[in-house]
C-alpha cells in the first residue's frame, strides 16, 4: 500500500468525516471541453460546511475564489483558463455529488491543476492535476511513475593498479582510513580487517579469472587446449593430437608334437599384453590396429620360429639384397624334427586356400640370434609373394628320405639390407599388429532421473548446457557433454594425430550387452553434420563432477570444466548433429595412450599379464599362447602438439594459405591450389563506374572450362573476394595461331615421313610442343624453342623460315623476332585438328624438293 492510498483510506474510514479531497477531474464534453466535473473522495453531503454550522458542504453555492485552475508547475506558457461558474450537481451515472465548473475557453494540451480552497478539504487532496485533452488519444500513461533522483555517491579514489590480494587489501584499508577516521582498531583479529581481507581475497580471485579468461581469447596467450584448438581452427590449422605406438608382436603357441597347435584369434576381443620398461609403469599393448579392427588372425605352433634350410654350406648367410629363403622341416624347441613343411596340416579348418597361397601377403619377420654375444641381433620384416614346397634329396642322409623344403620369395622392395646367418636365423610366422594402450568403457545416460528406471540412476549423467538460440522457436536446445575421466590420466589414443581411437554406441541396455547398438561417428567439427547426423566430437579438457551435495534425500551433482587434461564427448545440438533425447543410453569405448614412452626397443613386450599386478591372469582369449615378444622396436608414438608449436605453425599456415583475395596475385595463388587448375588469373578492368575483376583458370588436360568447373570456381571466388567487390568467372581466352614452316630435308630423307614426324613433335598431345599443359596465360611463342624442337626431328636439315598468323588479330607474317607475344590474359593454342579449324593449324613445306603439300 502506497502512502497516498493509505491517506485516502484514512479519509474514507473516519466514522464522522470532517474532511474530503478531490478524487479526480472529468471533462464532461470531450468536444467542447468547457465543462468540468470534480469528484470527491468523501461525498460532500456528508461533510459539514465549516463556514456554515449545521449545513453541509454542498448546500451553499460556491463563491468566488472557491475553485481555481492554474497551469501545473513545469508547464510555463500554458493558456490561461477563466472560470465562469461553479455549482453542485448530482452525477446520475455514479450517484455521486460533484462540483461542475464552467470555463470560458478550454485549456491547451498542458497539464493544469484544479484546486478547491476550503477548510473542509484535506490539504493533501485539495488539488488535482488534469488535462482538458484527456479524451484525446495519447501514447502516455495517465499516471506518472515517481522516481527519486539518485543521490550523489561519495567520491572514492580508485587504485586501478590493484590486481592482487595485497594491493586490494591496502586499497580497502586506505578507504577505511579516509572515510572512517575514528576506526583505530586495525589488528588482524579485528572483524573489519577480517572482512577487508575476505573482500580482497574475492577480488583477487575475480581478477585472476578475468585475466585467465582474457588470455584465452588470443593465440599468443592462450593456454587451455580447448581455446588453442578453436583459435587455431580460425586459420584452418588442426592441432596434432599426437599418436600412439604400434608394434609387430610374435606369438608363440604351445607345441603338440607333429600335429601342432592352431588357434583363431578375434582382434575385437581386445587381447592385452604388457611391456615393462626399465623406468616407469608397465605399458599395455592390445592386439589389432584400433578399436574398429574386426579382423581375425590365425596362428599355429609350427610357425612360432621356423628354422632356415641351408642348401649350400659354402654360403652360410642370406646375402644383402636377398629376396628368397628356404625353410627347413618342422623343428620343435626340444630339437625334434618332422620331415614336413610348416604349412602341412597347419591351415585353419575349412580354409579354401592352398598351402602355397595361404602365406602370400602374410607378415613375417626374420630374426637372428647369433651365438657370438658381440654380434648384433637383427630382425627384418617381409611378406611372401611366392611359396613353393619341394624336396631336397642331397640334404638327406644316407638311406633317409629327401628333406621337405619350403621356398619363400618376397618383393624387391623388401630385400635384405644386411646379411643374416642361416643357421642362427629363424622366421617368425605368427606376427600380429598391436597398438599401445588399453581399452576403457564408459557408460552414461541422457536426461534426469525421471527419464530412466531406478536401476540406471547410478549411471553417470551427461552434463547439459544451454545451446544456440533457435530463431524459429525462440528457444535454446541443450548441449550435452560427457567427460572421459580416465583420459585425463592415461590419455586417449589418436591414429595419425587426427583420428581418435574411440567408439560411441547408443544402446538400449547395458547388461546384457546390446547386440544391435546404433553407432555414432566422430567428426573433427560438428559443423560437418546436419540436424539428423548421429555424430559427436571430442573437446579438449575434462567436464566432470566438481561438486555434490545431498538435500532432502536427493543427491545433486554439479558438472563443469574440471581441468585441461583429458577429453570430453560433445554430442550434437539439433542444428549441427542430432541431439540425444532424455532416456538415451550410451556406451563409449576408447583406447588410452601411454605416450612416447611406448616407443620401446625390441624384446620389451614379453608379459602376458600386468607385471605390476601380482594377481593378474592372462587374457582368456590368449588360449595356448605361451610367450610373446616384439622382434622389432615399437614405434610411431609422439606427444601432442604443444602450445608453443601451435603459436608457431598456425600463423605461418595462414600466411601460406590465405583465405582472402584482394589483389590479382591473391586470386592466382588461391585458385591455383585447386587440383585441376594449371594457372589462374584475375585481372581488374574499369567498367565505367568501378573496377570489375574477371577470374579464369587454365585447366590441366583440357581447353576450356566445363560447367562443373565454372561452378566450382564461382563458389571459390565468392568465398575469398572482398565484400562489395564484383568478380565474374569467365572462360579462359585463347589465341589460336597458324604456322607455315619451310624446311630443308636431309638428302635421302622421305618427305612424307619427315612431315609426320614434325607434326607429331609439334602436336597438342601429351609431351608435344603445343601440349595445352605446356602453355598458360601470357606465355610467348619463342622462336628458338620452336626451331630447336623441329631441328631435333630426324630428316630435318634446317628451318628456312617460319610464317605465322594470329587468328582474328594479324595477317600472315614472317617470324623474324625472338618471340610472338600475346596478351597477358591469352593462352596460345594450336590443335592442328581438322575438326577444330579455328583453333590453329600447321602447314609444312620443303625448300630443297618440289612439294606442294599445304
Amino acid at each position: 500500500m502506497t502512502p497516498e492510498t493509505a491517506r485516502r483510506a484514512l479519509l474514507c474510514e473516519r466514522g464522522a468525516p470532517e474532511f474530503t479531497g478531490i478524487d479526480f477531474v472529468s471533462v464532461v464534453d470531450h468536444i467542447a471541453q468547457d465543462v468540468l466535473r470534480v469528484f470527491f473522495i468523501v461525498d460532500p453531503p456528508l461533510i459539514d460546511d465549516p463556514d456554515n454550522p449545521g449545513a453541509q458542504l454542498s448546500d451553499a453555492a460556491p463563491g468566488p475564489g472557491f475553485v481555481t485552475i492554474e497551469p501545473a508547475p513545469g508547464n510555463g506558457g500554458a493558456a490561461e483558463v477563466t472560470i465562469t461558474g461553479a455549482a453542485w450537481v448530482l452525477d446520475v451515472p455514479s450517484g455521486r455529488t460533484a462540483l461542475e465548473v464552467t470555463v470560458a475557453e478550454p485549456g491547451d494540451f498542458s497539464i493544469y491543476e484544479l484546486a478547491i480552497h476550503s477548510d473542509a478539504m484535506d490539504r493533501f487532496f485539495a488539488g488535482a492535476l488534469f488535462s482538458f485533452k484527456q479524451g484525446c488519444e495519447s501514447p502516455f500513461d495517465c499516471r506518472d511513475s515517481h522516481e527519486c533522483p539518485d543521490e550523489d555517491d561519495p567520491d572514492v579514489a580508485v587504485d586501478y593498479l590493484a590486481r592482487d590480494f595485497e594491493s586490494y587489501r591496502r586499497a580497502l584499508l586506505d578507504f577505511a582510513a579516509q572515510h572512517f577516521p575514528d576506526w583505530a582498531e586495525r589488528t588482524p583479529a579485528d572483524a573489519a580487517v577480517m572482512l577487508s581481507e575476505v573482500m580482497a581475497a574475492l577480488a583477487d580471485e575475480m581478477s585472476f579469472l578475468q585475466d585467465r579468461l582474457s588470455a584465452q581469447t588470443f593465440l599468443d596467450t592462450a593456454t587451455h587446449p580447448r581455446a588453442l584448438k578453436h583459435l587455431a581452427r580460425l586459420v584452418d590449422h588442426i592441432r596434432d593430437k599426437g599418436a600412439t605406438a604400434t608394434a609387430a608382436l610374435a606369438l608363440s603357441l604351445a607345441e603338440n608334437a607333429a600335429v601342432g597347435t592352431g588357434a583363431l584369434y578375434q582382434i575385437s576381443d581386445r587381447i592385452a599384453v604388457w611391456a615393462a620398461p626399465d623406468a616407469g609403469a608397465a605399458v599395455p599393448f592390445e592386439l589389432g590396429t584400433g578399436l574398429d579392427d574386426r579382423s581375425e588372425f590365425w596362428a599355429h605352433s609350427h610357425w612360432n620360429a621356423m628354422a632356415l634350410h641351408q642348401p649350400d654350406p659354402s654360403k652360410p648367410c642370406l646375402a644383402v639384397g636377398a629376396t628368397e629363403a628356404f625353410l627347413a622341416p618342422v623343428t620343435l624347441t626340444d630339437g625334434s624334427v618332422f620331415n614336413a613343411s610348416p604349412l602341412t596340416g597347419a591351415l585353419p579348418p575349412g580354409s579354401p586356400l592352398t598351402e602355397e597361397v595361404f602365406w602370400i601377403g602374410r607378415r613375417m619377420i626374420f630374426r637372428s640370434v647369433p651365438e657370438d654375444p658381440a654380434a648384433p641381433s637383427r630382425a627384418w620384416e617381409i611378406a611372401p609373394a611366392e611359396v613353393e614346397i619341394f624336396t631336397d634329396a642331397l640334404a638327406a642322409g644316407p638311406g633317409d628320405p629327401p628333406v621337405v623344403v619350403t621356398r619363400i620369395a618376397w618383393a624387391q622392395e623388401q630385400a635384405l639390407p644386411f646379411e643374416l646367418p642361416v643357421l642362427e636365423t629363424a622366421l617368425l610366422g605368427n606376427i600380429v599388429d598391436a597398438s599401445a594402450g588399453r581399452t576403457i568403457e564408459a557408460e552414461f545416460r541422457i536426461g534426469a532421473d525421471d527419464a530412466h528406471p531406478p536401476a540406471l540412476w547410478p549411471v553417470p549423467r551427461a552434463a547439459e548446457r544451454e545451446g544456440p538460440l533457435d530463431a524459429t522457436t525462440n528457444q535454446r536446445g541443450a548441449v550435452q557433454m560427457f567427460g572421459l575421466i580416465d583420459s585425463a590420466v592415461e590419455g586417449l589414443a589418436w591414429r595419425g594425430g587426427t583420428v581418435p581411437d574411440i567408439l560411441l554406441d547408443q544402446v538400449g541396455v547395458f547388461d546384457p550387452p546390446d547386440p544391435t547398438p546404433t553407432p555414432w561417428e566422430w567428426r573433427e567439427s560438428l559443423l560437418d553434420g546436419d540436424e539428423q547426423a548421429r555424430i559427436f566430437t571430442l573437446e579438449p579438457g575434462l567436464v566432470a563432477p566438481i561438486l555434490s551435495y545431498e538435500r532432502l534425500g536427493e543427491v545433486f551433482t554439479f558438472q563443469d570444466h574440471a581441468g585441461s587434461a583429458g577429453f570430453t564427448i560433445r554430442l550434437g545440438d539439433g542444428t549441427f548433429g542430432r541431439r540425444a533425447e532424455p532416456g538415451d543410453l550410451f556406451l563409449a569405448r576408447f583406447r588410452t595412450n601411454p605416450g612416447p614412452g611406448a616407443n620401446l626397443p625390441a624384446g620389451s613386450i614379453r608379459f602376458l599379464t600386468d607385471p605390476g599386478d601380482g594377481a593378474a591372469v592372462p587374457h582368456a582369449a590368449l588360449g595356448d599362447v605361451t610367450a610373446v615378444t616384439n622382434p622389432i622396436p615399437s614405434r610411431g608414438a609422439r606427444a601432442a602438439e604443444t602450445a608453443e608449436r601451435t603459436r608457431l605453425l598456425a600463423p605461418e599456415l595462414y600466411k601460406l594459405n590465405p583465405l582472402r583475395a584482394v589483389v590479382s596475385d591473391d586470386y592466382r595463388n588461391i585458385l591455383g591450389r585447386i587440383s585441376w587448375v594449371q594457372q589462374a588469373a584475375a585481372p581488374a578492368r574499369h567498367t565505367g563506374t568501378w573496377l570489375t575483376r574477371f577470374a579464369t583458370a587454365d585447366p590441366f588436360d583440357a581447353t576450356g572450362l566445363s560447367p562443373q568447373r565454372l561452378t566450382q570456381l564461382s563458389e571459390t571466388v565468392d568465398c575469398i573476394r572482398m565484400a562489395g567487390r564484383e568478380v565474374h568467372v569467365v572462360q579462359p581466352k585463347y589465341a589460336p595461331i597458324d604456322l607455315l614452316i619451310v624446311l630443308c630435308l636431309v638428302p635421302g630423307a622421305f618427305p612424307g615421313e619427315v612431315r609426320e614426324a614434325v607434326l607429331a613433335a609439334l602436336s597438342d598431345r601429351e609431351g608435344g610442343f603445343f601440349d595445352p599443359d605446356a602453355w598458360t596465360f601470357g606465355d610467348p611463342l619463342r622462336r628458338s624453342e620452336l626451331e630447336a624442337t623441329i631441328q631435333c626431328v630426324p630428316g630435318v636439315l634446317g628451318v628456312r623460315r617460319i610464317e605465322f598468323r594470329l587468328r582474328g588479330t594479324t595477317d600472315w607474317k614472317v617470324l623474324t623476332g625472338a618471340q610472338i607475344n600475346v596478351d597477358p590474359m591469352e593462352i596460345i593454342q594450336l590443335r592442328n585438328d581438322p575438326r577444330y579449324p579455328g583453333q590453329g593449324s600447321i602447314a609444312i613445306r620443303f625448300d630443297n624438293i618440289e612439294d606442294a603439300t599445304p
